[in-house]
């Protein structure tokens, strides 16, 4: 995180919707009863996203992993399905998706 400039703004996500869509391609089974705060039951883990409530998700999405079992695996394939990024904010380190890191 120390090499990023403390003026980076990533590129807007799309509007909610997309967003959505883009997860769900990845994890089916997220349930968006509540279209802010998705619920995905993975295999001994479960993933809550939090998107903002923006028309157009500007921000970073928020994903909080509850449990054991192999999340980040699940983690890797969304990120490798949307060309997103991963950032461990509790350990300040991001998780690589690419094969030459």
């Amino acid at each position: 995180m120390e090499e990023m400039p403390e003026d980076w703004q990533g590129e807007s996500l799309g509007s909610g919707q997309t967003v959505r869509e883009k997860i769900s391609a990845c994890l089916p089974k997220v349930d968006w009863s509540d279209p802010v705060w998705g619920v995905f039951e993975g295999d001994g883990f479960s993933f809550e996203f939090n998107l903002s409530e923006s028309e157009t998700i500007d921000d970073p999405v928020m994903v909080h992993v509850y449990g054991g079992g192999d999340a980040i695996s699940a983690l890797i394939k969304l990120a490798e399905h949307t060309s997103w990024f991963l950032l461990d904010i509790s350990q300040g380190e991001w998780i690589h998706h690419c094969k030459d890191q």
